[in-house]
């Protein structure tokens, strides 16, 4: 498996994004973007064309998932549009978002014909790539989701049975009762650094809730991310109803430390997207 990127790797890689961001906000370029096994790749070239770099990115990524078409930028929104829009994975441009993030790059990425407000919101159903992937905190507009490949977030499932009539607030009320006892269990973990960054998470939350729902929404995608990822670390208990009840001796050492490397990937993802928030 690849190493992780290290802080001078992503600074280069972002630096170079930087110029390439650049270049396609004066005109536009042919994409590929494809959800490898180790994260996002992504390629654009005024020249080549998509299916090329299509092929280029598949063998780096090492999976078939993904999209490739064209590609225009306004300001820091990406904009594709995509060959087949139909065979898009409905969690790419979250994943997209916080692959830039990651390098930092503040881009929200949007599908052609879904720029509207709520169209991010029906993109949490899922999550292609469960290894280190935050949801996306776009702006305003969109409503990200924390998710692993094995399954949807409660709170996502919660929204398919959402009381008739219920409120965009009375719905995240409801949805984050679901996960306080996780919240709080991530506070109280004795991995300081998950504890530190749950509970500024947590204190975010509960200041923009009441004060501004859409904003809170996205800020509950990064907590569902990081409890998601917590558990598969073992840093804090599974999910009430979760254990198995059998005679489970806890989680594999190496395990373990692998998934605290992506923890701490992780958190560099969620600093840079707690930052649109400052």
């Amino acid at each position: 498996m690849a190493k992780k990127p290290s802080a001078a790797e992503l600074k280069k890689q972002g630096d170079e994004l930087k110029v390439k961001f650049s270049e396609i906000r004066k005109v536009p370029h042919q994409f590929a973007m494809q959800i490898g096994k180790e994260g996002i790749v992504f390629m654009a070239d005024r020249k080549k064309p998509a299916d090329a770099l299509w092929r280029t990115a598949k063998k780096e990524g090492g999976s078939s998932k993904g999209a490739k078409g064209t590609c225009t930028m306004n300001g820091k929104v990406l904009e594709l549009e995509c060959d087949d829009p139909g065979g898009v994975p409905s969690g790419l441009p979250r994943m997209a978002k916080t692959y830039f993030a990651e390098r930092m790059q503040s881009i929200k990425v949007v599908l052609k014909g879904e720029e509207d407000a709520d169209a991010d919101q029906s993109a949490g159903a899922e999550d292609e790539n469960a290894a280190g992937a935050a949801a996306g905190a776009g702006e305003a507009a969109s409503q990200p989701a924390g998710e692993s490949a094995a399954a949807a977030p409660a709170g996502e499932e919660a929204n398919a049975a959402a009381p008739a009539g219920e409120s965009d607030l009375e719905a995240l009320q409801r949805e984050y009762s679901e996960i306080e006892a996780d919240v709080e269990g991530a506070v109280s973990s004795e991995n300081a650094a998950l504890s530190k960054k749950m509970v500024g998470l947590k204190r975010m939350f509960e200041g923009q809730l009441n004060a501004n729902p859409k904003k809170a929404r996205a800020i509950f995608g990064l907590l569902t991310t990081t409890l998601d990822e917590a558990r598969q670390a073992g840093d804090i208990a599974q999910a009430a109803g979760g254990a198995d009840g059998g005679g489970d001796t806890g989680p594999d050492p190496a395990a373990v430390a692998a998934r605290r490397s992506q923890i701490a990937d992780l958190e560099s993802s969620v600093d840079a997207l707690l930052a649109e928030f400052a």
